[in-house]
Formats: structure tokens, C-alpha cells, sequence
């Protein structure tokens, strides 16, 4: 939706009235929750189908274009009903990276309905592709990060708190979890880099993927919202 005064009346009936931070749009639609459960079942399927390496045979995976094509399926599935398929195929499907190079440059030049389609396949896939992609690099390069990580649902799962596969609801519950998300958001930034990484909301270690800087402001409410506020800057504060 192109028009800003009917996308804030619609906004105002989907919008959260509970939580005060770190909403994006759709999450408190939880409608959308069983969708995503489907495709994040096929990206495991995918993977230990295919991935799964042993003692005779090395199988790597190109985790970026995983990510990509679970990404794809996951808005496509949310957009039209239906995943287009690219884990089920395992494979870019209708010539995407090609259309991607040459469509992407003139999206705001097209129609308000064509561009809103195409937007919430190429665009919207595309910076969610790269926060999972940047959080498992980050994870995967600091063991520390993923040992606390690993703990924390070790122990949810142990003390049944978390199901198969993790409610939205469930996954809120877990600080670590929560910090981690926030801080590769904030790392890695998809929008404004140098607004996203000021020391005046982060400190002077903002340049070093610390989840624990979130559970320490979690003490402090005025500092925690203002960190929430900056990383919520990369969906427009829930108006994308």
C-alpha cells in the first residue's frame, strides 16, 4: 500500500498495544506463526535430507542461498497463500536472480500494486535472508555467543518451555535468544549503518557482537527502549 494515510488507518488496527519495544510488522498477527512453522519444517527436511555429513561422506551447504530460498518461501506463503517452492526444488526458481538484478532498480517506478507484490518478494526477502544469514555467521564465528545460546535452549527445552518447533511466544521468553537477535540487527544493519551504530545508545563497544550489552540494559528501562528504538530504525518502526 502506497498511500500513507490508509496504510496508517490499517496500521492502527493491525498495531501491538502491549509491548512498547521491538515490534515489527506481523508479529502480533498470529495467524502468521503456523505458515512459518511449515517452511521452517522444510528448511530442516532440506537440510538434513541433503547436509547432513558423516564419517565417509563431507556435505557442505551454501548457507546464503539456503537462507535466500527459505526466506522466499516463507513471504511468498504469506503473500499468495502458497510457497513458490525454491526448497522444496532446492533450487532459484522463474530466473529470480536475473529478474532481481533487473527489476530491483526500478520498483518505485512501477505501478502501486505491481511494485507492492514484487517489493514483498525481492526487497522483503532479501534483508530477511541477510539477518539470518548474519546471525549465524556471527554465532558460528564466536563460539562464546552460540555455547550461551545452545545453554539457554538446552535448558528451555529440559525444563519444558519450548515446543517443536518454538512458538513466537515461546522464543520471546528467552533473553538470550532475544539479545542475540537484537545485537546482529544491530551489527549489521540493513538500512542506516552509521545511525544504527552510535556509541550514544551502545556504548563504546559497539563495534563487538555482545549479546550480554542487552541483558545488562535490560536494568536500565530508558536505555533499553532507546536501544530498541535504534534497531528498530531497519523496519521504519513497524511501518515496513
Amino acid at each position: 500500500m502506497r498511500y500513507d494515510d490508509l496504510r496508517k488507518e490499517y496500521r492502527e488496527k493491525l498495531s501491538p498495544r502491549s509491548s512498547r519495544y521491538f515490534e515489527c510488522a506481523g508479529c502480533e498477527n498470529g495467524g502468521f506463526e503456523p505458515c512459518v512453522d511449515k517452511i521452517v519444517a522444510r528448511f530442516v527436511s532440506l537440510v538434513e535430507s541433503r547436509y547432513m555429513s558423516t564419517s565417509n561422506e563431507f556435505r557442505p551447504m551454501e548457507f546464503s542461498h539456503k537462507s535466500q530460498y527459505f526466506a522466499l518461501d516463507v513471504i511468498s506463503e504469506l503473500s499468495f497463500g502458497e510457497a513458490l517452492g525454491f526448497l522444496a526444488n532446492n533450487e532459484y526458481l522463474f530466473g529470480y536472480v536475473a529478474t532481481n538484478n533487473l527489476v530491483f532498480p526500478y520498483l518505485r517506478f512501477m505501478l502501486n500494486i505491481l511494485s507492492t507484490l514484487v517489493e514483498q518478494t525481492i526487497a522483503g526477502s532479501d534483508s530477511t535472508a541477510t539477518a539470518v544469514r548474519i546471525t549465524m555467521l556471527y554465532l558460528l564465528n564466536i563460539p562464546a555467543s552460540l555455547i550461551a545460546l545452545r545453554r539457554e535452549m538446552d535448558n528451555g527445552i529440559a525444563q519444558g518451555r519450548i515446543s517443536s518447533p518454538i512458538r513466537d511466544s515461546e522464543a520471546r521468553q528467552l533473553p538470550y535468544l532475544q539479545a542475540v537477535i537484537r545485537e546482529a540487527h544491530n551489527n549489521a544493519p540493513f538500512l542506516i549503518w552509521c545511525g544504527q551504530c552510535g556509541k550514544d545508545a551502545f556504548g563504546c563497544d559497539v563495534d563487538v557482537f555482545r549479546p550480554e550489552c542487552w541483558l545488562e540494559a535490560a536494568e536500565d528501562e530508558e536505555r533499553f527502549g532507546a536501544m530498541c528504538g535504534v534497531v528498530d530504525l531497519a523496519f521504519g518502526h513497524g511501518r515496513f
